[in-house]
């Protein structure tokens, strides 16, 4: 699924919302490979930013929440 401003996303959809696993391509560069629940981010993940930033870990109600690594 692609939108009109660059943002994309490959997975699953469960009730027309991102559900199980999927990436999400912000069209700032920005991207998430990672678990989805009913639209938002959840579980394990790891997101990359075009600066180089990295991060990898939990994610709970779309929020970075729990153990995780950032570079």
């Amino acid at each position: 699924m692609t939108w009109p401003d660059g943002d994309r996303y490959e997975g699953s959809f469960k009730n027309d919302n991102f559900h199980g696993h999927g990436s999400y391509e912000y069209a700032d560069g920005s991207k998430f490979i990672g678990e989805f629940v009913d639209g938002k981010r959840e579980g394990k993940g790891v997101e990359t930013y075009p600066n180089g930033d990295h991060y990898e870990g939990s994610f709970k109600n779309d929020k970075r929440d729990g153990h995780a690594t950032y570079k």
